[in-house]
């Protein structure tokens, strides 16, 4: 950001592996309450937080709300998020500017409170349902955009890949720590005890795909430019792992589209893309023979999922069932049902049967059950103003396609998934405001971590 002097290097490598050493205390309390089993106060880990956002600079701050992806299962994170909001205002007030980026947000809330004038209402759900909507919006607002993107990347490289060995060693726990047992037909790396209002180790299988692919379109980002090391190498080779584990179709799919999406934005020319296209197809290869080697029951299992006679595993039944929701009425198409409970409406308008019982796995579908078509408008206006603002302070005023590769990872994901009511794919769109800040045409460097 102009006006603020740069730090000595040996400052900086200070403050970094200080911040490395916070994060690391985190993840080292989650793997206590956890993994060995100590009683800890849920509460520790938003206190933890609360002190490291408050000793953090301006990058560790961001770092840390946008990090809350892969933790968000463990903590209230979104306490955490607001926590960021108010420490980082408190500190460096000149950041934050009102300007129109604020409108999708209060048109989207407004859109919602509607909705209480008709069905049960609570501030409080009212608040947390929109906590990653409102910090992605005060990214929105903030002017200090040259995030240090190596920092942030890493970090949240090795935050998903922690939490993905906490889970396996639960699972491993589960059955005597018979490493081959966890590798038989049926086994997904996934969700284990607990859930996100337990506050357990209660990741989704897809989930957890999704945020492998988000930490792995990160670390490319750094290849982009020209800030890889070879421990983004060995992260991508765990994360591409990890996924893998998790049996997910979506992650697979989002796999490939992330790996061609970033051929096509970082190759210049045929020659470019054919070079690009045989380094990846190297990697790739290379992931498959290491999990042949470690797991080979994993790549046995992956094609057993494709082969399974409904590939959609019953979520086109559930897209038509929802549609005829949706357009059954003028109401249903124009106004939805509100965000708050959407599942316990749902049930109170056709019972405890298969299609109320199911979450809705389209996350378009979801948006106009909730808020109706005006509100995919909404929706539509909040991300069309995330590239506005992400624009106007780069220094080119342009994006390239690399800035786009994890918006459109999150477009896609959610197609699979849940968008409104899902943590995971709201603040993912912090991940995604992040990538599109970044100025991939030059400029001032950002310090390593």
């Amino acid at each position: 950001m102009e006006g603020i002097a740069k730090k000595p290097r040996i400052f900086k490598f200070k403050k970094d592996v200080a911040f490395c050493l916070k994060m690391g205390l985190f993840l080292a309390l989650v793997f206590a309450h956890h993994i060995l089993g100590y009683s800890l106060p849920v509460s520790i880990f938003l206190l933890l937080g609360g002190a490291i956002a408050l000793t953090g600079d301006r990058d560790e701050i961001l770092t840390l709300g946008v990090c809350c992806i892969p933790l968000l299962t463990v903590f209230q994170y979104k306490y955490l998020l607001l926590f960021c909001i108010v420490i980082y205002y408190v500190k460096y007030p000149e950041d934050i500017k009102l300007n129109r980026y604020v409108l999708p947000l209060l048109i989207l809330m407004i859109w919602e409170l509607m909705h209480a004038m008709k069905y049960n209402f609570s501030l409080n759900e009212f608040l947390r349902n929109f906590s990653e909507l409102i910090f992605c919006t005060f990214l929105m607002l903030n002017t200090y955009k040259q995030v240090n993107t190596e920092k942030l990347y890493r970090m949240f490289a090795i935050c998903t890949i922690a939490m993905a060995m906490f889970v396996l060693i639960k699972q491993l726990e589960a059955v005597n720590y018979h490493f081959e047992l966890v590798f038989q037909a049926g086994y997904r790396l996934g969700a284990t005890e607990g859930s996100a209002e337990n506050f357990g180790l209660g990741f989704n299988a897809n989930a957890l795909g999704y945020i492998s692919n988000l930490s792995i379109a990160g670390l490319l980002q750094l290849f982009t430019l020209k800030k890889q090391r070879t421990i983004d190498y060995l992260m991508i080779f765990a994360l591409l792992f990890i996924g893998t584990m998790t049996m997910s179709r979506a992650f697979l799919v989002c796999l490939t589209v992330l790996f061609f999406m970033f051929i096509w934005a970082r190759s210049k020319g045929t020659i470019g893309k054919i070079r690009s296209l045989t380094s990846v197809i190297i990697i790739l290869l290379f992931a498959y023979y290491v999990i042949q080697f470690l797991a080979p029951f994993v790549i046995e299992n992956f094609m057993m999922r494709f082969e399974e006679q409904d590939i959609s595993n019953g979520r086109s039944g559930l897209f038509l069932a929802y549609n005829k929701h949706i357009f059954s009425t003028a109401e249903n198409a124009f106004f939805g049902l509100g965000v708050q409970h959407l599942g316990a409406k749902l049930r109170d308008l056709y019972g405890i049967t298969k299609f109320a019982g199911n979450v809705l796995h389209n996350g378009t579908q979801e948006v106009v059950v909730a808020w109706g078509l005006p509100g995919l408008a909404m929706f539509i206006y909040f991300l069309g103003e995330m590239i506005h603002s992400a624009k106007q302070h780069k220094k080119t005023k342009k994006h390239s396609f690399q800035n786009y590769i994890p918006l459109l990872l999150a477009v896609l994901y959610v197609q699979f998934g849940q968008l409104v009511t899902s943590g995971i794919a709201l603040l993912s769109l912090s991940f995604a405001y992040m990538a599109l800040c970044t100025d991939f045409g030059g400029g001032e460097e950002n310090e390593n971590l």
